[in-house]
């Protein structure tokens, strides 16, 4: 369910704040750094098209697309701005990286968010949280939408194709007296195929990260914030063919061939493999609306 919560600021001498925590995260007000932390400092920010925040660096859709991979998890950053400007239409996307986001002066009538919508992770992978993403605005002018987003599970892989292993049991020839002919033939049969290969299940979504937004000076700004779990990926397929019937055994083969009375006997294949169970979706933040102090202590308002 679509959930939103909008953060209209009344008091012009107190700090504003909202948050979005991720129940999988254990964090305070301020989360621990426990990883290196990548310090960068710039003058300006424009956003006027769709920016991809990527280790440290702002790339275009263009740009980000050939970098053919997911950014690294293995840093938190911290960017400073004099000035940011997010223009109507355009998106800052953080894609599930750890982020600290200082700015004196926002402008803005745009978005941020951590993954576009739709984005999956590959095949038979987990999909990725949305991060935490802690964003301070000295000044902030306009209109700021903020969306925490897991990322979708991957999809689970369709069945292998059947491989020797599942070759049915060579055929045994056992002396049988006063048998019929069709237990004869039965016993001369090599094994019917075995099961196909089941698919993989699909995997969990990404839940949707953990948001803190702080803001000093709000009289013609309004931020909204969203936050959506991942959805799960879909179920892999099972493989429709089972393994190949095995061998007859060697005395009777001629006789076997030329039956037309069971001819099925010897071309019987086991069932194929069903499919995969589908992915868990991923879990919402919960979100924690409020005004407070310059020592972080929730105002009783």
């Amino acid at each position: 369910m679509k959930k939103t919560l909008l953060l209209l600021c009344a008091l012009a001498s107190l700090s504003a704040c909202v948050e979005i925590k991720d129940p999988n995260q254990e964090t305070k007000n301020e989360p621990e750094n426990v990883k290196p932390v990548v310090l960068q400092q710039r003058a300006e920010l424009v956003v006027d098209k769709d920016i991809y925040f990527f280790e440290g660096d702002f790339l275009t859709k263009e740009e980000f697309i050939k970098m053919e991979r997911e950014p690294s998890l293995a840093k938190d950053h911290t960017v400073q701005l004099d000035y940011l400007q997010i223009e109507k239409g355009a998106v800052l996307y953080t894609l599930g990286q750890n982020l600290r986001l200082e700015v004196k002066e926002l402008s803005s009538n745009g978005k941020i968010e951590t993954f576009p919508e739709g984005a999956q992770a590959p095949l038979d992978i987990e999909g990725r949280s949305g991060g935490i993403f802690y964003m301070i605005v000295d000044q902030g002018e306009g209109f700021l939408e903020i969306t925490m987003r897991g990322q979708q599970g991957g999809n689970g892989s369709d069945g292998a194709e059947p491989d020797a292993a599942l070759v049915g049991e060579p055929g045994k020839l056992i002396q049988c007296k006063g048998c019929s002919e069709v237990e004869v033939l039965k016993t001369w049969l090599g094994g019917k195929g075995k099961r196909g290969y089941p698919g993989a299940d699909g995997k969990t979504g990404g839940s949707s990260g953990s948001l803190k937004f702080t803001i000093k000076s709000y009289d013609h700004f309004v931020m909204v914030p969203h936050k959506y779990g991942g959805r799960g990926g879909n179920k892999g397929r099972g493989n429709p063919r089972g393994g190949d019937p095995g061998p007859p055994a060697p005395v009777g083969l001629g006789y076997l061939q030329s039956n037309t009375r069971y001819p099925e006997l010897y071309k019987t294949y086991d069932r194929y493999g069903g499919p995969g169970a589908d992915g868990v979706d991923g879990k919402e933040g919960t979100v924690d609306n409020g005004v407070y102090d310059d020592k972080g202590q929730r105002l009783p308002i």
